[in-house]
């Protein structure tokens, strides 16, 4: 029976490896939007249903965190910071959920991959808030 020892990377190797990591960093940076700010407001998305009951809100946000998913994962690397589904009805925010990003460039990327997005249904608006 044969033991393959490991092999030390050859410069060739390294030189691909960091190209593939240069190549990965630059597709994660988005460009700005000129109004960009790091939260996304997205309407059209929960109804006064989903907001009856806390046991109802509780369902949204899990719902609604699988379309958040979209902007990255949460924590600092992922660019998530949080999320917001104001409750009950009638509150101010009400039936919009808020999306909190790292920063404006990840907030543009996540406006864009929601906005006119379909979610249960309903047509989903993105905005940044201001």
């Amino acid at each position: 029976h044969v033991v393959l020892a490991p092999t030390e990377p050859t410069p060739a190797d390294e030189a691909k490896v960091e190209e593939e990591a240069e190549t990965d960093a630059k597709e994660e940076e988005y460009e700005p939007a000129a109004d960009a700010t790091t939260v996304v407001v997205l309407s059209n998305v929960v109804t006064d249903a989903d907001l009856a009951s806390d046991e109802a809100v509780a369902a949204a946000r899990a719902a609604v965190s699988t379309l958040v998913a979209k902007c990255g994962h949460f924590g600092p690397s992922g660019g998530v910071v949080g999320m917001e589904v104001p409750a009950p009805s009638g509150s101010s925010g009400a039936g919009k959920v808020f999306v909190e990003l790292t920063d404006t460039g990840k907030a543009t990327k996540c406006r864009d991959a929601l906005e006119q997005s379909e979610y249960q249904g309903r047509t989903v608006e993105a905005a940044f808030y201001p």
